[in-house]
């Protein structure tokens, strides 16, 4: 699915009763020789799970030095499992929402919303149960615009388990780095 565009992007949007499985990529990105647009929106929702497969890039990219970055909202009540990368980066970065009311989630690709040379992207992750990232997470930030966030969450009885998250900025602020769960396990953060 693509609602790229040079001067302006769409919004595309998926809502289902069952399960989605993502298959290619999803983009609504700014494209193109001198574009002015910005990212676009791109919003997933499933009843079941929303899984998808690692070619499924999921892209809201703004224009590199030029124009900020989207926003892209992916839910699924019973899990989410995605191996595709998620891209929210921009001037400044953009916005993700990956959540699932009621089951896991975990997340095997990158997860990109540098800001270049604006500030960093967000990424707010939660999950009724366990929560795993298998996968950087990189919302650095240039000047001043600053670092990014990045927020986790997960069941009070269940896990956080992630690689390494990089929320540093050139500028200020500096980037935050949350995450509330029973327990967490996680490698190298950097704010």
């Amino acid at each position: 699915l693509d609602s790229n565009g040079r001067n302006s992007t769409g919004t595309i949007t998926v809502n289902a009763g069952g399960n989605v499985d993502v298959r290619d990529k999803v983009r609504s990105r700014s494209k193109g020789h001198g574009p002015t647009a910005t990212g676009g929106a791109i919003d997933i929702h499933a009843d079941g799970t929303v899984t998808s497969v690692t070619k499924a890039t999921i892209d809201v990219r703004g224009k590199r030095n030029s124009t900020a970055a989207g926003q892209v909202t992916v839910g699924g009540d019973a899990g989410v499992t995605l191996n595709g990368q998620v891209d929210v980066r921009g001037n400044p970065g953009g916005t993700a929402s990956i959540n699932s009311a009621a089951g896991d989630v975990s997340l095997n690709n990158k997860l990109r919303g540098e800001g270049s040379p604006g500030g960093g992207g967000s990424f707010v992750i939660d999950a009724a149960g366990n929560l795993t990232l298998n996968t950087p997470v990189k919302v650095s930030g240039g000047a001043p615009g600053g670092g990014g966030t990045v927020a986790l969450t997960a069941g009070t009885a269940a896990a956080i388990v992630i690689r390494n998250v990089n929320a540093s900025g050139l500028g200020a602020p500096a980037g935050t780095v949350s995450a509330t769960g029973g327990s967490f396990e996680g490698r190298t953060i950097t704010a």
